[in-house]
């Protein structure tokens, strides 16, 4: 009995040891012994991936994961790490010694839903009351669900007192006050996957469509007219695009010199004026009439190889405030010729064509040592009496030039303060200091090729108006006169100053040649 006893008990032990080894092999997730997997079904989409991890291994265990059909899911050998390639199932067994645990994956087909908007376009630039249409595109254009997103679309403006935007997405243009502009934010939502909002914008720039005049100009500067002429001035105002409707007022600095009627000059008697036209008192254009008969016959002085310096008293030397202007008709010539001023601080004169104002210059010691020369044109006629006249200003640190009354141009100087008449100490030609002159200057081989009429030197400066209203006067009116020159007189060996100063000229070298020609209408 003993013995059966021993072999069945011997049969049992086999019999256990058997289905413990069987229940080992076996897959399914379950407990085998005190491993298991974390997932034993998983369901992944086409690129999405899940690490799969086995619980319970001991110090010292390892793992070895394995695809049964690695182009539906691979998987990394040690860590475990599923990645789903294509739509199938697949089974991934993770390998501790004898212990295999399996985990079914199924993979199926990649979500294709909506995951951007765009607008467009991303910014607009609208004036006053006008339109624009805007588009909101939903990506992918082969989403799934593009239908039920796009049926979630709205418009929102960050500020409907600039624009606003309809359910179509059309951008209306509030108005804007008068020169300005704002911007507000059109907004375009739509609610994707698990109601995620999914947003895009554009940038609105509103302007006022009301464009307003900012200057005007005339079609003529300077006018010459014969007593009972008459021209006629016309206004052009900018911007081009200006919506206004600007009104002219016309005025005439001397209404007996010249009358202005809608832009209708009548010349009325000899002597100059300035004619205004305006709009606003900020915004207005001028030109300069110029009333004679035209040339008249007269002796003047043949300035070719004649020229004068003069050295000024030292209560006059020194001044913030210049005023030079002349009578001046100049012969062919590209070379420099000279009017009246002094060299490197304040000239008026004649190059290549042009009529010029210079202050300051290069190459010489003293104040204002290697300055660049500053330096202010217009276009010059030869064989023609002009009036031509160059101020300086400290207070304002510009120089103007005025051609017939007109502003030719203005410039900042390089000079700054008081500037000497009598020349900038140690600047010389070399053999000669600087001083100043009147039909020539620095090197002394810079003539007028032509003839001076009238010449004067003001120590304050003289506006535009001044200078238009005297330069057809012989005597001027007004404070500051310290020269009076008149290249008229027809003989001598003098050049007369009908001012107070008593500054008179006589040449520097040889004599005066008078000769017989024309003379500007002055009186």
């Amino acid at each position: 009995m003993k013995s059966i006893f021993k072999l069945i008990t011997a049969a049992a032990m086999v019999l256990m040891a058997i289905a413990a080894c069987s229940k080992q092999e076996q897959g399914g997730g379950t407990d085998a012994g005190n491993l298991s997997l974390n997932k034993t079904e998983l369901t992944l989409m086409v690129e999405q991936t899940f690490v799969l991890q086995v619980n319970g291994l001991a110090d010292g265990q390892t793992v070895s994961f394995k695809s049964s059909a690695t182009t539906v899911a691979s998987v990394n050998a040690k860590t475990g790490k599923i990645t789903a390639k294509k739509q199938g199932e697949a089974n991934v067994t993770a390998t501790v010694g004898t212990t295999v645990l399996t985990c079914h994956v199924t993979v199926t087909p990649k979500e294709n839903v909506v995951s951007s908007l765009t607008v467009s376009p991303s910014s607009l630039n609208l004036r006053d009351g006008e339109t624009a249409n805007l588009t909101a595109e939903l990506s992918p254009s082969d989403a799934t669900d593009m239908d039920a997103v796009r049926a979630t679309l709205k418009w929102a403006s960050s500020d409907e007192t600039v624009a606003t935007v309809s359910a179509a997405g059309v951008v209306t243009a509030l108005t804007m006050p008068e020169g300005e502009s704002k911007t507000a934010t059109i907004t375009a939502t739509v609610t994707g996957k698990n109601g995620t909002p999914i947003s895009a914008t554009c940038t609105v720039n509103v302007s006022s469509n009301k464009v307003r005049t900012s200057s005007i100009q005339l079609n003529q500067s300077s006018l010459k007219l014969n007593p009972s002429e008459t021209a006629t001035l016309t206004c052009t105002f900018y911007p081009a695009n200006h919506t206004d409707s600007p009104v002219v007022t016309w005025e005439s600095s001397d209404p007996a010199v010249a009358t202005v009627d809608g832009g209708v000059v009548t010349a009325r008697d000899y002597g100059s004026a300035i004619i205004t036209a305006k709009i606003s008192d900020d915004i207005q254009a001028t030109c300069s009439v110029l009333v004679r008969e035209g040339p008249k016959s007269g002796t003047t002085i043949d300035m070719s190889a004649t020229y004068f310096e003069y050295t000024w008293p030292e209560n006059l030397a020194s001044t913030e405030a210049l005023t030079l202007e002349c009578w001046v008709n100049i012969g062919q010539s590209s070379a420099e010729q000279s009017f009246l001023g002094t060299e490197g601080v304040l000239l008026i004169r004649a190059q290549s064509g042009q009529y010029q104002i210079m202050s300051g210059g290069a190459g010489a010691s003293g104040t204002w040592d290697g300055q660049t020369e500053a330096k202010v044109t217009a276009t010059a006629e030869v064989g023609e009496w002009h009036h031509v006249a160059g101020v300086y200003s400290a207070a304002d640190h510009k120089i103007y030039l005025y051609v017939d009354g007109a502003l030719a141009g203005e410039a900042e100087p390089k000079i700054e303060g008081a500037i000497p008449l009598n020349g900038r100490e140690g600047y010389t030609d070399g053999t000669n200091p600087n001083i100043f002159m009147v039909g020539n200057a620095y090197g002394r081989n810079r003539f007028l090729n032509g003839n001076i009429a009238y010449a004067r030197v003001w120590n304050v400066v003289r506006t535009q108006e001044q200078i238009a209203a005297d330069m057809a006067k012989k005597t001027p009116s007004g404070e500051g006169l310290i020269a009076n020159w008149y290249f008229t007189d027809g003989e001598g060996d003098t050049v007369k100053d009908y001012s107070s100063t008593g500054a008179n000229l006589t040449p520097k070298e040889g004599s005066i040649s008078w000769v017989t020609g024309t003379l500007p209408s002055v009186q």
